[in-house]
Parts: structure tokens; sequence; C-alpha cells
């Protein structure tokens, strides 16, 4: 989808008009994720149901901005109905194609600062062409921009004012080194 000529000049405009006035403000200007071009989806209930393992799957991506993405996105929680089958789901997940990486719930939490309470019995991530969501079959191609895998894990910070020089690793270290 491509962005909006107008809504662009407006921002920019806004940003001008606040350091006109606040010439000695520090700012900060980030986004909360990248996009990249995905092309193929893969329904990861389907793929485990194939191999007669029950489970419910929810992409990281679940809003009210289907739009832009069609809530499908680069990595997804499976919860299992059985827990017996932990390790033969997470194997017959990694063995597929499209699927980068799948971690235990205790290994995502540590990995990626995700809350234990919060998310499945597996964390899953695509590879760059990669979204999971909910299709008619295991495999589909789809043409969407989408985040959630490491691929669009590279924002932008674009600092002005900034009277320390620090280099942010994630757009919230910003927010944490002024202690809000």
């Amino acid at each position: 989808m491509a962005c909006n000529p107008c809504l662009i000049i407006y921002i920019v405009s806004l940003l001008g008009q606040i350091l006109d006035e606040n010439p000695h403000r520090e700012i900060y200007l980030t986004a909360d994720h990248g996009m990249s071009v995905k092309t193929r989806g893969i329904d990861l209930r389907r793929l485990l149901g194939s191999e007669g393992i029950n489970a419910q799957v929810i992409p990281i991506i679940k809003d009210r901005y289907v739009a832009h993405y069609q809530n499908l996105g680069g990595a997804a929680y499976v919860y299992l109905e059985n827990q017996e089958f932990i390790r033969e789901a997470r194997d017959i997940l990694q063995s597929f194609s499209g699927i980068e990486a799948v971690f235990p719930q205790e290994g995502a939490a540590k990995k990626f600062e995700l809350r234990k309470d919060r998310i499945g019995d597996l964390f899953v991530l695509g590879d760059k062409d990669t979204v999971f969501g909910s299709f008619n079959t295991i495999e589909v191609s789809v043409k969407i921009r989408s985040h959630g895998s490491r691929y669009e894990s590279a924002v932008p910070i674009i600092a002005y004012g900034s009277k320390t020089r620090v280099n942010y690793q994630r757009n919230f270290d910003i927010v944490a080194q002024m202690g809000i």
C-alpha cells in the first residue's frame, strides 16, 4: 500500500513547527516495526492437524487494520491441545519449508523478552517470505506487506537535538533512557 503524500507533507510540516517553536527540544522519530513483502502463507493449524496434532494458532498480528496485512504475520503462537506432543509438533514445524525457527515457550520468553503467560506452547517465526494465518489449505501464495518476522526488526530511529550519543538497539530503548 502506497503512503499518502498529503499525510507525509502534513507530518513533516508538524515536525517543522515543533522544531521552530522548540529549537532546543530533543525529538525522536521511529516506528514500531518494519514491513516487507510476503509471498507465502502457511496455516500452522492445518499443518499440525495433517499430522494428527490439534492446536490453536494465533498470528501475532491480530488487529483491526486488516487492509494492510490481513492479520497475516511472520510469527505465531501455537497452543497445543495435548502437551505431550510439544516435541513432535516442534519437529514437524521446524522441518517445514518457510518456517525459520520454532521456540518452546520458555526459550521464546527469554530470547524475545515476552511474557510467558501470554504466549503459546511454541513460538514460530517465518522466513523472509512467509506469513502465518488461516487458509483453506496448508500453504498458499500471497502478496502482501506485513511484519512480525526477524526480517522486519530493523527500524530507523531519527534523533534530533539528542544530547547524548547512544547506539539504540531497539526503539523502546529511547523511552527507557529517558525514564518514561
